[in-house]
């Protein structure tokens, strides 16, 4: 036993030298990790590239060449934003396997530069936790896709911030609908996890506001982002079908068009029937009949076309392919890209920009906050080494970052307009 305390112990002084040794040869750079769940699109991987590539377009002219002028041109560049470099992780949809690859990242424990700032999460139910480690390390985080209202609580997320509307602005939607169309009871279908149960509360709260709390009903749905069991998902619909309306409102964070196949079975979807769905439906209309709507977050400023002229060029090899991989740490995901249940990248995923959703203009706005904001630091004369914890959140938060109308109005969290 005691042999074995030894071998650990020089085991450890071992990768201690090692991490210390990498962290003195990379003195001189900055790390940013971006966090997706790619267990349910690849998209994100080819977005977080086109991020990077627009960065490098300001002082890589061979880049420039190729995919043309930057949607966004840094003010007064610096050159040590060359040195700030981007690596990628998965949370599978899965809050473990989340938080697991943010201590990776943020600890260097996966034999990288701990990162100085953290893009990610999409989904709350993931966003939260990684949250409160995030600030337990004191570096700040930028969700692109996380809404829950319970984030914007400073004092239990202090490095939080998003370029996405909470969830509280969609809320206000849902109930002005109700009022203006004089529904006079709506029910809510909601998942059981931040997300939903976060917007059902939203509505709940403006319905209590206004002394008309019996305008709103609500029936919880087991949260089942891996294995779906549509005869628990039967009963739910079953119950929600005999609390009295037809005027559906679904926040279901996962796995909707199984919950509408469901409805459609049990004859909710069609003539009698009004649905209105939350913005992480992201089903075609076309296929669904006259009486199913849903919100659409509103992501496309006027750089957009610019971005669809970046993405329509890419081509697999950029995105996964040899020197992708080491560039972003794509081999090092804790689940194998190959793996994974997403659809993988290749040259089809860039013949239009059909695959694009909402999240991907505010992953590439998240990015683009953090190399303004430490861009602005490295002028102001702070050396890379420094620019991590309260120093880069203040620069992120004290000061309205713009570029074109987009607006990162610090601590309000809300993206005004976007960069593309």
């Amino acid at each position: 036993m005691a042999v074995m305390r030894r071998v650990t112990a020089a085991t450890c002084l071992s990768v201690w030298l090692s991490v210390s040794q990498l962290q003195c040869c990379r003195a001189n750079e900055l790390a940013i990790g971006v966090l997706m769940p790619l267990a349910w699109t690849q998209t994100q991987i080819a977005t977080t590239v086109c991020f990077d590539l627009d960065v490098r377009k300001n002082f890589e002219p061979a880049i420039r060449a190729r995919f043309g002028e930057p949607i966004v041109t840094i003010p007064n560049l610096h050159p040590g934003v060359a040195n700030v470099t981007i690596r990628m992780g998965t949370t599978d949809m899965q809050p473990e396997v989340g938080v697991a690859t943010a201590i990776d990242f943020m600890l260097g424990l996966d034999g990288e530069l701990p990162i100085s700032g953290l893009v990610g999460t999409v989904m709350s139910s993931i966003s939260m936790p990684v949250a409160v480690v995030a600030a337990a390390q004191k570096v700040p985080q930028i969700a692109y896709g996380a809404t829950s209202p319970s984030l914007s609580n400073k004092d239990n997320y202090p490095y939080f911030l998003r370029t996405i509307s909470p969830d509280s602005i969609q809320a206000l939607a849902f109930w002005n609908w109700l009022v203006t169309f004089e529904v006079p009871l709506a029910v809510c279908i909601y998942t059981t996890e931040p997300y939903g149960q976060g917007l059902f509360t939203a509505v709940q709260d403006l319905a209590k506001l206004d002394g008309q709390e019996d305008r709103i009903k609500g029936q919880g749905l087991r949260y089942m982002p891996q294995n779906y069991v549509f005869s628990e998902a039967r009963a739910t619909a079953e119950l929600a079908k005999g609390l009295g309306s037809k005027f559906i409102f679904l926040m279901i964070n996962s796995q909707v068009s199984n919950f509408l196949s469901v409805l459609r079975d049990l004859g909710m979807l069609g003539t009698g029937w009004q649905i209105l769905s939350s913005t992480v439906s992201t089903q075609n209309l076309e296929e669904f009949p006259i009486g199913y709507m849903r919100w659409e977050d509103v992501s496309k400023g006027e750089k957009w076309p610019q971005f669809a002229d970046i993405w329509t060029e890419l081509t697999a090899n950029d995105v996964v392919g040899p020197e992708a991989r080491q560039r972003y740490k794509l081999d090092s995901l804790r689940v194998a890209l190959e793996d994974m249940r997403s659809d993988v990248v290749t040259d089809s995923f860039f013949d239009d920009t059909s695959l694009l959703k909402t999240s991907e203009s505010f992953l590439f706005d998240a990015g683009y906050t953090f190399i303004l904001a430490i861009n602005s630091l490295l002028n102001k004369g702070n050396n890379l080494t420094d620019i991590k914890g309260q120093l880069l959140l203040n620069e992120v938060c004290v000061a309205d970052i713009q570029v074109g109308e987009w607006i990162l109005r610090g601590r309000d969290e809300v993206c005004v307009d976007v960069i593309i």
